[in-house]
């Protein structure tokens, strides 16, 4: 896809059917980016609309955890684009839960959800990265991956995993102009906390707004390749939680 005689960045997008995958998606689209946004449910009817205006948006749907469902969506990149700017893992799952509590189910869950999904992504996304001449992976890890937070040992053991994984590939990759980003981020108000604990233990308000934690993810992306940054960690104010 061109735009004024020039290829239009394209950006993949996981997890955007709310929260903040759902704030980036418009974020790059202000940007100027075409962005492919897959998740498992499908995002607001109002989002999907964009896609049938101009084109620059395309929801697909996927479950990350599945190898061959994350083929099948770079499959349709490769198809309609040939190549890829931005890869942004931002699908997750978690549940606070005491050890008594976390069964086999959840524990299968979070690591694949969240790490092995990722980890297929990126497989799938570096060919279509080199055929743009490189390119930009953004995982989203969480606080839980550097600090003991009691309760949550499934979510945790998923998002340190993917910590390593992104300091690894991101030593592994940098010579093939492919670089990786760790986004540690802290308590954000999204629906995740509807379902990862009751409602009423957490005070949303202090927490991190998605729209500004998706303006800082953008102007990031944007900076690159001028700027590469490997690692940056968000808080709110008040801390982790």
């Amino acid at each position: 896809m061109k735009e004024k005689g020039k290829l239009r960045k394209v950006a993949l997008v996981t997890g955007v059917s709310h929260g903040l995958g759902l704030a980036l998606v418009h974020a790059l689209l202000r940007a100027g980016y075409s962005v492919v946004g897959v998740s498992r449910s499908d995002p607001p009817p109002r989002v999907l609309a964009k896609s049938k205006q101009d084109g620059s948006f395309q929801w697909l749907p996927c479950d990350v955890s599945c190898p061959s469902q994350v083929h099948k969506t770079f499959v349709h990149v490769a198809e309609k684009f040939g190549f890829l700017t931005v890869l942004v893992n931002n699908a997750g799952i978690g549940k606070f839960a005491p050890l008594s509590e976390t069964t086999i189910e959840l524990w299968k869950d979070s690591l694949e959800t969240n790490l092995s999904g990722a980890f297929y992504c990126i497989r799938e996304a570096v060919p279509l990265l080199q055929k743009g001449g490189g390119g930009l992976i953004v995982n989203m890890t969480s606080v839980a991956a550097k600090y003991g937070l009691p309760n949550l040992s499934a979510y945790s053991a998923s998002k340190s995993g993917l910590l390593g994984l992104t300091r690894s590939l991101a030593a592994e990759l940098r010579q093939q102009n492919i670089h990786l980003c760790s986004v540690v981020l802290g308590a954000t108000d999204t629906p995740f906390w509807d379902t990862a604990a009751h409602p009423q233990n957490w005070d949303r308000r202090s927490m991190l707004d998605p729209k500004a934690v998706a303006r800082i993810l953008t102007e990031l992306i944007r900076s690159y390749p001028e700027i590469v940054t490997e690692e940056i960690t968000l808080l709110p104010p008040a801390g982790i939680l």
